[in-house]
């Protein structure tokens, strides 16, 4: 396999990683709010359930997103040639990301459930940031 062909399949891993960073991120951000929210429309109104129900709708709609860029650049590592240096970070992120929301996505969440989830989403940020600075200091991009 000549090294151009791997440098443009580490090159498109990267990209693919950018975006499922940027999706995850928007994930934490709803995670926030939702907690936010929560607390608060414990002491507020109505008007506090209906910004809550907006708020579950992105969250569910970030974590189909994020879900399917997760997929992908999980795909797309496993199809690239990764240098050695790399190989540890990926593996992590290969088994923290297998089923990444499956447990969220059956029930109703709770304050606690976003909590939880909300650490998981930061470890997979840390993960994926780990693996793009790989390939940064690699030279790929």
């Amino acid at each position: 396999m000549s090294s151009e062909r791997i440098k443009k399949e580490m090159k498109d891993a990267a990209i693919l990683g950018e975006r499922t960073l940027t999706s995850l991120l928007y994930v934490q951000v709803t995670l926030y709010a939702a907690k936010s929210q929560k607390i608060s429309s414990m002491i507020a109104s109505g008007s506090g359930r209906a910004v809550m129900r907006q708020t579950g709708s992105n969250m569910n709609t970030y974590m189909r997103a994020a879900g399917l860029d997760l997929k992908r650049f999980r795909e797309q590592l496993h199809e690239t040639h990764i240098p050695s240096q790399l190989q540890p970070k990926v593996s992590k992120f290969m088994m923290m990301t297998a089923h990444p929301f499956d447990e969220v996505q059956r029930k109703r969440m709770y304050l606690e459930d976003v909590g939880r989830l909300e650490k998981k989403v930061e470890e997979m940020i840390n993960c994926t940031t780990e693996i793009l600075r790989g390939l940064r200091e690699l030279g790929v991009y």
